[in-house]
């Protein structure tokens, strides 16, 4: 996805991204108006000037933020912008109710068939129940387990056999209509 935009885009979408999941992702103010200066300016004066922090200062707060896994430098030892923003939309995926995820990613899928969505998943066997693994490998947050599991017992206390069995029919016709199209 990053390299479809431009350096501008990622900015504007990155400011926005760390203004509203800031918080969530661990960060005080003074480390948010540090980050913050960074994306926008890469002269440390300028930086000094903004945030009032000295140099000792915003290195220490660099390196405090680097050892805590929330930003990461880049190969010019700069902040590496591509990793800030996909932290950012980690955050924002675990913040967004599931529900809401799932009619989007549905949504996305209908407009794309082609394009996989974010209800394909992987039922593990763990020690203790099931988990949820994600298509891209990692497991699905506990919060969105909860909600799972909240939303499938809503669903099977709801839903009839010959409810399944409509759904059933709906979803093969859907299938073979899809498979004309191609």
């Amino acid at each position: 996805m990053m390299s479809t935009i431009s350096n501008e885009q990622l900015i504007a979408r990155l400011s926005k991204k760390l203004l509203r999941y800031h918080r969530h992702l661990g960060l005080n103010h003074q480390q948010y108006v540090l980050l913050h200066t960074f994306i926008q300016y890469d002269d440390i004066e300028t930086i000094e000037d903004i945030t009032g922090f000295k140099e000792d200062k915003i290195i220490a707060m660099l390196e405090e933020m680097m050892n805590a896994g929330l930003i990461d430098l880049n190969e010019d030892n700069e902040v590496d912008l591509e990793h800030l923003y996909n932290r950012l939309e980690r955050v924002e995926k675990d913040m967004t109710p599931l529900r809401e995820l799932l009619v989007q990613e549905y949504k996305k899928y209908y407009d794309h068939p082609d394009k996989k969505y974010f209800g394909h998943i992987e039922l593990i066997p763990m020690t203790k129940g099931i988990g949820v693994r994600l298509q891209d490998g990692t497991m699905m947050s506990l919060k969105h387990v909860r909600e799972l599991s909240k939303e499938l017992l809503i669903f099977a206390q709801s839903t009839t056999e010959e409810d399944l069995k409509q759904m059933n029919l709906r979803f093969r016709k859907e299938k073979e209509q899809g498979k004309e199209k191609k």
